[in-house]
């Protein structure tokens, strides 16, 4: 009987290999922390939760910044005509080139801070919409002013 065929030697040598390829208890963990309802649920920990200021919190100061930008109207504009909630990604082609996702999140973010529109999370999206009625009774029709003015410049609407 040669080496390769002992019984108590083969046992050993395919025990050490096997020990040698068992992942660790790390490796385990990471892969059970990959799975898609774990993901979903570490997720929520770390996405920061959206800022949107209360009505009484929302100034003039705020609301002509947001609107002084001639993107951020248009996007302002089709969000107030629009019937649905809209993301990000339905204004890229807003301008006369594609506005990168970046520079829209931006955007957004500054609009939504000012007060002017809501966002809602949906999965990886943000549905974004206007807070036109909300706002309405605190700043009336300044707004539709500013807007309008825009629309008589040429800027405001899409071009």
């Amino acid at each position: 009987m040669d080496k390769a065929s002992t019984p108590g030697k083969m046992r050993t040598g395919c025990r050490r290999l096997l020990l040698s390829r068992r992942p660790s208890d790390r490796q385990i963990a990471m892969r059970q922390t990959k799975t898609s309802q774990n993901r979903v649920n570490r997720l929520d920990s770390v996405v920061k939760p959206l800022f949107h200021p209360a009505v009484a919190d929302i100034t003039v100061q705020g609301i002509l910044h947001a609107l002084s930008d001639p993107v951020r109207v248009r996007i302002f504009v089709e969000l107030s005509a629009a019937e649905c909630p809209k993301n990000c990604t339905a204004f890229e082609n807003l301008g006369d080139a594609p506005l990168p996702k970046s520079s829209l999140s931006q955007q957004f973010k500054i609009l939504r801070e000012a007060g002017l529109i809501r966002s809602e999370r949906k999965g990886v999206e943000l549905h974004n919409r206007t807070r036109c009625a909300e706002i309405e009774d605190k700043f009336g029709p300044m707004i539709n002013a500013i807007i309008e003015a825009y629309k008589i410049e040429g800027i405001g609407s899409k071009s």
